[in-house]
């Protein structure tokens, strides 16, 4: 997988400070969230590292917003499956893990899970310690009581 190439898809789609609470930093914490997370069965991997670079590319602020899970979803529609090196099925995993991440609701598909939770696990950066109830992985869930067994 090429991240160079998703990640600058994710820049020229952003409209917002790309140095901002929802920038480039925050899309690196939710890579680096999204490998640890991505080791569980079932998950597949490359989803998740898209998912972590094309989630938020949306964002035109660091204000709350529920339209740019759906929106940066309906932009990846418009990519093919090979513009991101996924197959049909990765890419439309994708596309509902994007479109679902700014609900605040959980899921039991592995793959969906593990990119909501490596993006709520970096909650801290905005005050936010992430709960385990909003976790929908289990180790997602291990990783969010030690957050807040030590940041209370």
């Amino acid at each position: 997988m090429d991240l160079i190439k998703i990640k600058n898809i994710a820049i020229q789609e952003f409209k917002h400070d790309i140095n901002s609470l929802h920038g480039i930093q925050h899309w690196n914490e939710v890579y680096e969230n999204g490998l640890i997370l991505g080791k569980q069965q079932f998950v597949d991997l490359p989803v998740v590292i898209a998912f972590a670079f094309l989630h938020d590319c949306k964002r035109t602020s660091d204000a709350p917003c529920v339209a740019h899970g759906p929106e940066a979803a309906q932009f990846i529609e418009t990519l093919t499956p090979s513009d991101l090196e996924l197959n049909p099925t990765q890419h439309q995993v994708l596309i509902q893990a994007c479109k679902g991440h700014t609900l605040g609701t959980i899921t039991d598909h592995p793959t969906i899970g593990a990119c909501w939770d490596a993006d709520r696990l970096d909650l801290l950066r905005i005050g936010i310690t992430p709960h385990e109830s909003l976790m929908s992985t289990e180790f997602g869930k291990i990783l969010a009581r030690k957050l807040t067994k030590y940041h209370k």
